[in-house]
């Protein structure tokens, strides 16, 4: 397994934003949004408590709102001019956080104001990446519609199309392929998606390769 999916670790961003929270001390606001408190952050932006405000880690208030799935968090902080394209660790974005952490209704909703579904990382990793490698179906289509390349390769040219067969989804795997993804495409290791299937001998998904 080469450098992109290894970095496919769940909770990983997670950890990262607690621990700089921890770091830094925090704000009330960002303590608000991790606790859960609706109402708290509703009288915070009242208040004139500033939507955008960071620790130095980059993590944003909207980050931490996308991370937890709360759509009504994300309303309010978008509503105060919140940024939806603020980066955080590895140049993630709260769009980033939403799809990581499978949360449909909040990525929706980031993405019906504007946020980019191409979004790359630092290894040029794009959400539909994330979402491949997930196996979220769902969330798949749903960046699909808002014009996610199915064919964008990461820093180790693996496409989302490699994250799913590697992790054996097919049912991703099958929409991809509907979608475009280029089934020939190779990694710098001179691997396609079907190669990197067989591998982790996810027969389903050899078949679906082999069938076109």
């Amino acid at each position: 397994m080469n450098m992109g999916l290894q970095r496919m670790a769940r909770g990983l961003l997670a950890g990262l934003l607690l621990a700089g929270c921890a770091r830094q001390g925090g704000n009330a606001l960002i303590a608000a949004i991790k606790s859960g408190q609706t109402n708290a952050v509703r009288n915070l932006l009242a208040q004139g408590a500033d939507s955008n405000v960071a620790l130095a880690s980059g993590a944003a208030p909207l980050h931490y709102a996308s991370q937890g799935g709360n759509p009504v968090m994300v309303e309010l902080l978008l509503a105060r001019g919140a940024k939806l394209d603020a980066r955080f660790g590895d140049g993630v974005t709260p769009l980033w956080l939403a799809v990581e952490n499978k949360h449909l209704e909040v990525a929706r909703l980031l993405l019906a104001r504007g946020a980019d579904a191409n979004v790359k990382d630092i290894q040029h990793r794009t959400p539909l990446h994330i979402a491949a490698g997930n196996g979220s179906l769902e969330m798949v289509d749903l960046l699909l519609a808002h014009q996610a390349v199915a064919t964008a390769a990461n820093a180790q040219g693996e496409t989302p199309l490699h994250f799913a067969a590697f992790h054996g989804y097919a049912p991703v795997v099958s929409r991809l392929l509907a979608a475009g993804a280029n089934a020939h495409a190779k990694t710098e290791q001179g691997k396609t998606a079907r190669d990197l299937a067989l591998e982790q001998k996810h027969a389903d998904v050899v078949a679906l390769f082999d069938q076109r």
